[in-house]
């Protein structure tokens, strides 16, 4: 257990000093309703306006900041145009804005920093409720069992390019099921485990807010009972998901998914999920 806890320290070491600094951009675009992610240090204040730069660099609108928080802006689009993952860059009273010019981004509050990049890190918290189902062979009777269960997980999100997304989370999941037949201990057929879990996730988005994705997941069982099971035979397991999302906001994302365990294959075992959670 000691060996395991280090693991997960070092997980989260690592998914703090992987996350690079960020410069302001564009996150999302509704119209002429601008939200911007704030970079590492950032300070959006409302009434202040800034350029949009696009991949080229050069200036194709200005917004206004309308209100702020402490990781994200809502702004208006004042002129020209904004997408997603366009870079910002203060708005200079004396700049000429009646064309397009190029421009050299700069991080707002970090000049120091490239703000060419797109690529942006989040943390998050997600739970999860699962529908389970499980088939055993009991003699000379297959038993069919079924029942809920849930879990919950810390999770580091990186953006890879535009469109994907990767996500490593680390928590805990339980599994449960049953079912009524005399071949078990007075006629009552459980199982009852909770999992440590550390997993991947990758997400390939259609559009702004629609994705699809499919994940891999490593168990170590906590602790477990049975009625049809012995001890030993509940051991690590893993497995592997398919799935369909929705970001209801930029930090609010819903996903359904098939799960199925690997290490089961006399005892055939899979789960139906709902997901939600909250990135920062």
């Amino acid at each position: 257990m000691q060996s395991l806890l280090i693991f997960f320290l070092t997980f989260f070491v690592f998914a703090f000093v992987v996350a690079d600094a960020e410069a302001a951009q564009v996150l999302d675009v509704r119209g002429t309703k601008v939200t911007i992610q704030a970079g590492d240090d950032d300070m959006l204040v409302s009434t202040e306006k800034y350029f949009i730069l696009n991949d080229s660099n050069k200036r194709v609108g200005i917004i206004t900041i309308t209100s702020a928080s402490e990781n994200q802006a809502q702004a208006n689009l004042i002129k020209g145009v904004a997408k997603k993952g366009y870079n910002l860059i203060p708005y200079e009273q004396t700049a000429s804005t009646a064309a397009p010019v190029e421009a050299k981004p700069v991080s707002v509050g970090r000049s120091s920093k490239k703000s060419s990049k797109k690529s942006t890190s989040s943390l998050g918290v997600f739970a999860e409720i699962m529908v389970n189902s499980l088939s055993v062979n009991l003699g000379t009777t297959n038993v069919t069992m079924s029942g809920t269960s849930f879990a919950f997980a810390f999770a580091y999100q990186h953006t890879l390019t535009e469109s994907l997304k990767a996500r490593y989370p680390i928590g805990f999941r339980s599994y449960g099921v049953q079912a009524q037949n005399s071949k078990c201990t007075a006629g009552n057929c459980d199982l009852s485990v909770t999992y440590l879990s550390l997993g991947g996730k990758l997400e390939y988005f259609m559009g702004d807010s629609v994705s699809i994705g499919g994940g891999f997941e490593y168990l170590l069982p906590a602790s477990k009972s049975s009625s049809f099971l012995s001890s030993d035979q509940i051991a690590a397991n893993s497995i592997v998901s398919l799935g369909a999302g929705w970001l209801v906001s930029p930090s609010v994302p819903i996903s359904f998914s098939y799960n199925m365990f690997l290490g089961n294959k006399e005892v055939p075992a899979s789960f139906i999920a709902i997901q939600t959670g909250y990135l920062w």
